[in-house]
C-alpha cells in the first residue's frame, strides 16, 4: 500500500509493505542495534552469550523493538528483560548511571541499583504484573559516583509483552529532576530564611521602636540641614504639649522657641559634625495655643548622624526634662537660706530674751527661772512647727500647746479655724507664754477661781485676725508703774514680727489684751515696712 503526502518540494511516498519486507530481509540481523551511537556500538561489541538473554540474533522481536526505540532516543531510557531483568540502556541514560557505566550493560537490574532496590521494587513488581506506573520527583539515595547522594527522578515503568502475550520485561523512560527539586528546595529554604530574617528584623525594629517610643527621656530624629522631624517619642510629645511633629522642621513645629538658641545650636552641630551637650538649659514655650508660657529645664544632646561616607545626614536628639530636679534644687537652696535666716533670728531672739530678762530680774535665781521658762515656750513653738515640717500651723493647736500647763478648765479657747505661717506661729507662741505667765503671777490664774478666755475672729471682707485675751476671777488689777519685759516682748512681737497692733487694758476686774494682725502676705509686708 502506498501513502502519498504533498510537500513543499513535491511528494514523498511510503513504500509498499512488500518492498519494505524485501529491504528487511536484506538487512543485517543486528540492524536494530544500528544508529545507537556509543551504546549501540557497545551493545554490538558486547559478549551477550554470557548473559541470561543470550546473543542479540536470538532476541525476540519485542525486545529488539524496545531496544531500538531506546537507542535511537535522546531521552534517558532503559530496558530490563527476562527473569533476571538484564539491563540495556541508551546514551542519555548512561549519564544517570555515572560511574556505574559502562559496567552496568548486560548486568542484573538488582545488582546495578542495589542501594535503591527496596524503594523501586514495588514499582517493578507492578510493571511485571502488567500495570504501568508513573512516579513524579521520586526521592532516591543512590551511589553512582562513589558516594551516597540525594537524587530525584520522574519516570514510568511500562510492561513489555513478548510474542506469547506474556510479560517479557519492562521499559522505562526517565528524567532526572534532582537539579530542579534541589533548586526549588533551596529557593524555598532561602525564601523561608529571608522571611525569618525579615520577621526577626521586624521584631527587632518593633522592639527598638517600642523602646524608642516609651523611653523615659525625650528622643527625636531630625533629617537634613533643615532638621525635619522623622521620629519623636512619647516623652518628646509630652514635653511640647502633644503637637504634631513628624514631617515638620523644628522651626515649623516649635516656632515659639525662636530666639532661645536651640535652632542655632542645631545648625552648628549639623555643620560641624560635633555634638552639643546642654545641662539644665532653660526653655520656655506654650503647650497649646493661647496657653501661658511654661518654663522648663532640660539636659540634652544634639548628636550628628554620619553616613558611611562621613557626611552628616541628620541630628539625633536625646534628653531629659529636669525641671523638677532644678526646682527641687532651687527649693533646697531656698530652704537652706531660710534655715540660716531662722537660726540667726532665733539666736537674736534668745539674746533679746536674755538681755530683757536680765534687766527685769533682781538676782540670778529669778533670772534663770524666767529665762528658762521663756526658752521653754520658744522650744515648744519650735517643736510644733518641726512636726508640721515648718509649714502652716493651726491657731487653736498652737494656743492649746502653749497654755496646756495652766489647766484646760481655766483657759477657754474659742474661734474659727485660722492658719498661721512659721513666723506668726513663733510670735503668737511667745506672746501666749508671756500673757499666761503674767496671769499666773499677778492676774486671773494666780487664784483658784480665776480664768482666761481667748477668742478670735476674722471680720468679713478683711485680711486681718482679731484676738482678744480676757482675764476674770482674779485679784484687782492696776496698771503697772513701769513697762516690764513681758509687755515689751508682746508689743515688739506684734508690731515687728506680725506687722499688727496691740492694746493692753488693765481693768480692775482683769487684764484685757486686744491684738489685730494682718494675715499671711499682708502681715509680712507690714512687718518688713516697720523693720525698715
Amino acid at each position: 500500500m502506498n501513502y502519498d503526502h504533498p510537500g513543499e518540494h513535491g511528494a514523498w511516498r511510503y513504500a509498499s509493505a512488500e518492498r519494505s519486507g524485501a529491504r528487511q530481509g536484506a538487512a543485517s540481523a543486528l540492524g536494530f542495534l544500528e544508529g545507537g551511537r556509543t551504546l549501540g556500538a557497545l551493545m554490538r561489541a558486547h559478549d551477550w552469550s554470557a548473559t541470561p538473554i543470550g546473543p542479540p540474533a536470538a532476541w525476540p522481536q519485542s525486545l529488539r523493538t524496545a531496544v531500538s526505540i531506546a537507542l535511537n532516543s535522546r531521552h534517558p531510557m532503559f530496558v530490563a528483560w527476562g527473569a533476571e531483568l538484564t539491563f540495556l540502556y541508551n546514551d542519555a541514560y548512561a549519564e544517570i548511571l555515572g560511574a556505574k557505566h559502562p559496567a552496568a550493560l548486560g548486568r542484573r537490574f538488582r545488582d546495578i541499583w542495589s542501594e535503591i532496590w527496596p524503594d523501586i521494587l514495588p514499582l517493578i513488581e507492578r510493571a511485571l504484573g502488567g500495570e504501568a506506573t508513573w512516579s513524579d520527583d521520586l526521592p532516591l539515595v543512590m551511589a553512582r559516583n562513589g558516594y551516597m547522594e540525594e537524587t530525584y527522578f520522574t519516570f514510568s515503568y511500562s510492561p513489555i509483552r513478548d510474542e506469547s502475550g506474556g510479560i517479557g520485561g519492562m521499559f522505562c523512560a526517565v528524567t532526572e529532576t534532582t537539579g530542579r527539586v534541589l533548586g526549588e528546595r533551596r529557593q524555598r529554604e532561602t525564601a523561608a530564611a529571608l522571611r525569618a530574617s525579615e520577621e526577626a528584623l521586624r521584631e527587632e525594629r518593633d522592639r527598638l521602636y517600642a523602646l524608642f517610643t516609651h523611653a523615659p527621656g525625650f528622643v527625636a530624629a531630625l533629617d537634613g540641614p533643615e532638621h525635619r522631624f522623622v521620629l519623636a517619642n512619647d516623652a518628646f510629645l509630652l514635653l511640647v504639649g502633644g503637637r504634631a511633629m513628624v514631617g515638620k522642621t523644628v522651626r515649623e513645629a516649635l516656632p515659639d522657641i525662636e530666639g532661645q538658641g536651640f535652632f542655632e545650636r542645631l545648625d552648628r552641630a549639623y555643620a560641624s559634625g560635633q555634638p552639643f551637650v546642654g545641662r539644665e538649659v532653660r526653655i520656655v514655650f506654650r503647650k497649646a495655643a493661647g496657653a501661658p508660657p511654661e518654663e522648663h529645664f532640660v539636659d540634652f544632646v544634639y548628636q550628628p548622624v554620619r553616613e558611611r561616607d562621613g557626611s552628616i545626614s541628620g541630628i539625633f536628639v536625646q534628653g531629659t526634662d529636669v525641671t523638677e530636679r532644678v526646682r527641687a534644687a532651687a527649693q533646697q537652696r531656698l530652704l537652706l537660706d531660710e534655715l540660716s535666716h531662722r537660726v540667726k533670728n532665733n539666736l537674736a531672739a534668745v539674746q533679746s530674751i536674755a538681755a530683757m530678762t536680765a534687766r527685769g530680774s533682781s538676782d540670778m535665781g529669778e533670772f534663770l527661772q524666767a529665762f528658762l521658762a521663756r526658752l521653754s515656750a520658744l522650744a515648744r513653738a519650735h517643736d510644733l512647727l518641726a512636726r508640721n515640717a515648718w509649714q502652716a500651723m493651726d491657731l487653736h493647736t498652737l494656743l492649746s500647746n502653749a497654755l496646756d500647763a495652766f489647766g484646760a478648765r481655766r483657759v477657754v479657747l474659742a474661734g474659727p479655724p485660722v492658719t498661721l505661717d512659721a513666723r506668726q506661729s513663733l510670735a503668737v507662741g511667745l506672746m501666749a507664754h508671756e500673757l499666761a505667765t503674767n496671769a499666773a503671777k499677778y492676774g486671773a490664774l494666780s487664784q483658784a477661781g480665776g480664768r482666761v478666755e481667748i477668742g478670735w475672729a476674722i471680720p468679713a471682707s478683711q485680711r486681718r485676725l482679731e484676738v482678744a485675751w480676757t482675764e476674770s476671777g482674779g485679784p484687782p488689777v492696776r496698771r503697772p508703774e513701769r513697762r516690764g519685759f513681758g509687755t515689751r516682748l508682746i508689743e515688739r512681737s506684734v508690731r515687728s514680727d506680725l506687722g499688727g497692733e496691740v492694746a493692753l487694758d488693765w481693768r480692775p476686774d482683769g487684764l484685757r489684751c486686744a491684738i489685730s494682725v494682718p494675715l499671711a502676705g499682708a502681715a509680712q509686708e507690714k512687718a518688713a515696712a516697720l523693720r525698715a
